[in-house]
């Protein structure tokens, strides 16, 4: 049989020209290139990139999905008496959406400012010193976004010419930011367990030097940590060991294909395209929203970056630098007029948390 009579169902496709660049045509369309490119984009900034999975309950079940890409990278350490330190992360959990046929119209918010102002961002997964006062309002405040938006809605670009049916929907964007709340909530509460083993280890070092100093002592939980810091600050810090503290951005990234548009309306209902965006974010609100109460902090919002691949390493720096500012708002207020302020807030952090010793 000749390469052009080969049946693509007996096995053999891979020996037809035609039958393989369909096949070829068909994985495109997939979107596994695009998580393949993110994650290489990704890792040529630095991160260390990785598909991952997670479990998300639904209906009472557990339900193990995908994460197209987790991506880690340390971004500063603060410095701690007697030559230690305590270091940041910054982890992106992201989606990759590609589209054969829809735009994505995104909407600016109207009530930014007051949306804005009670939004956590970044996720704390790990970082127990980071005052909440920190993260709260902190878009406006320390991040240079070009965009906000609460709506984006998807266009069948093929079907414009049809006005008989709607032809609008957010499924896309919608699933995709409900599966990245949903990896968030799951990591941190992995996390959490890191945390609370890292707790139970400076309670012990908390226990030992107090008893050191005065075993007979029956002062409060409290007080007996204030007293380590009053008499034994350099041992407690000779000791010191934690793990970095963890700050998670979710993003959405669209493929190249289509457009990524600002849309605005007037008072006469008229709908205004403003230009192309390169980076957004959007403050998804979730229906299942009590369900994240602790992820969320303040607010009801979920801030999501939206950009499309090409303005990936756009968006990344954005949110770096951001971060950068923000960490270093906290040095500033928090580190520098008092050295000891991260070992102090964890090792009373510790003892509130972990039992220790009686």
């Amino acid at each position: 049989m000749s390469q052009s009579e080969a049946n693509p169902d007996d096995g053999r496709w891979f020996d037809n020209l035609e039958n393989k660049k369909e096949r070829q045509l068909e994985m495109e369309r997939s979107g596994i290139p695009l998580e393949i490119r993110a994650k290489r984009r990704l890792r040529s900034l630095g991160y260390r990139a990785f598909r991952t999975y997670y479990r998300s309950e639904d209906n009472e079940s557990s339900v193990y999905r995908e994460l197209d890409f987790l991506a880690e990278k340390h971004i500063m350490s603060f410095d701690v008496p007697q030559g230690k330190q305590f270091g940041f992360q910054l982890m992106l959990l992201g989606e990759c959406k590609r589209s054969q046929a829809h735009d994505f119209f995104l909407f600016k918010i109207e009530e930014q400012e007051d949306m804005l102002a009670i939004s956590d961002f970044p996720i704390r997964f790990l970082s127990p010193p980071l005052p909440l006062t920190i993260t709260t309002g902190s878009l406006p405040k320390h991040y240079q976004m070009p965009f906000y938006t609460d709506r984006i809605v998807e266009v069948d670009a093929a079907k414009y010419r049809n006005p008989g049916k709607d032809n609008y929907n957010d499924r896309v964007t919608h699933e995709a930011c409900e599966n990245l709340l949903n990896a968030s909530k799951y990591f941190r509460d992995r996390y959490a367990i890191v945390y609370g083993s890292a707790m139970a280890n400076l309670r012990e070092e908390i226990d030992d030097l107090y008893e050191a100093e005065d075993p007979t002592d029956q002062k409060t939980l409290e007080s007996r940590t204030e007293n380590v810091f009053l008499k034994s600050s350099d041992e407690f810090c000779k000791r010191f060991s934690f793990p970095d503290g963890i700050l998670a951005v979710p993003f959405l990234v669209l493929d190249d294909n289509r457009y990524l548009v600002s849309a605005t309306v007037d008072q006469q209902g008229k709908v205004a395209f403003e230009g192309q965006i390169d980076a957004a974010v959007c403050l998804y609100m979730s229906e299942h929203v009590d369900n994240f109460r602790d992820l969320l902090g303040l607010g009801p919002f979920f801030p999501v970056m939206v950009c499309k691949h090409a303005t990936l390493s756009k968006a990344v720096k954005i949110v770096e630098d951001g971060t950068t500012n923000l960490l270093g708002e906290f040095k500033q207020n928090f580190v520098e007029k008092d050295p000891m302020w991260i070992p102090k807030r964890l090792a009373l952090e510790a003892t509130r948390l972990s039992p220790g010793k009686t």
